[in-house]
């Protein structure tokens, strides 16, 4: 997975119209956070003047008032503006509708979503200075996210295994008839100010199917966590369901594969 990190430029911050670009785009989504004692309001705007619903809290221009109602300035998020942005809608620590998080005394994140349709959205992170409530730098990652969780100096948060395709059929497990299906294997991962990394001990603990492992080592065995490598290398996830015998099993695998049964699946 790539990150890319952008360094922000104040002369770009000063090379726009803003009475020019409000007028030629429509308010999508709006937050309030608070930085060091200093209130700031970060507004998602579109050139679309219509939307479709699932559209209608994205835009390609993200704006931020230093004092609110005051001179905005526009955020380098999506500079290029061949993508759209929304706000990483919840309840933050720091922020009214999005989530923010301290990093550390004087720096806050501010979580955005770039769109990815027809797939889950990406992450990306404004990183802001608390004292002068200045942009900082941008993150832009790879990682779909679809949830996340404030912890001390940072968050954590949910991302997915890429998956090529929906597989389904049936399999016989001790000689009982199951449907299958494969789905998306959650990982959680950590940032903070020393970057990414994949936290293990969440990703059992809030894994789905935690009840089908007798103890984290069990599960990390069966997800192929590396210590060396930091990741899980069985991302292959297989989910079987007998409905008459309310029965179900979870099969994890390095790769996709032709199910005969005979795997070692975990079932309830």
């Amino acid at each position: 997975m790539f990150i890319i990190f952008f360094l922000v430029s104040q002369a770009f911050s000063e090379t726009f119209d803003l009475r020019s670009l409000k007028a030629k785009t429509y308010t999508r989504d709006n937050t309030y956070c608070l930085l060091g004692g200093k209130r700031l309001e970060i507004e998602i705007r579109s050139e679309a003047p219509h939307t479709e619903p699932k559209e209608k809290n994205y835009g390609e221009y993200v704006l931020y008032y230093p004092k609110v109602k005051k001179k905005g300035t526009l955020l380098p998020l999506g500079e290029d503006k061949l993508n759209s942005y929304r706000l990483f809608a919840g309840r933050g620590t720091k922020c009214s509708k999005s989530y923010g998080y301290s990093l550390d005394s004087k720096k806050l994140a501010v979580l955005f979503l770039k769109e990815n349709r027809p797939f889950m959205d990406k992450l990306s992170l404004q990183i802001f200075n608390s004292d002068s409530a200045a942009p900082e730098s941008i993150i832009e990652t790879d990682y779909k996210s679809d949830l996340t969780v404030g912890i001390d100096n940072g968050f954590i948060f949910r991302t997915y295994a890429d998956r090529q395709g929906l597989e389904m059929g049936t399999v016989k497990i001790n000689d009982v008839e199951f449907f299958f299906q494969d789905r998306d294997f959650p990982i959680w991962m950590k940032y903070t100010l020393q970057g990414f990394e994949v936290t293990p001990s969440e990703s059992f603990q809030r894994y789905p199917w935690k009840q089908y492992f007798k103890t984290e080592k069990e599960f990390l065995e069966s997800a192929g966590w590396t210590d060396t490598e930091k990741k899980f290398k069985n991302t292959v996830q297989y989910i079987a369901v007998n409905h008459k015998g309310k029965k179900e099993c979870v099969l994890l695998m390095p790769q996709k594969t032709k199910l005969s049964g005979s795997e070692t699946w975990r079932c309830n």
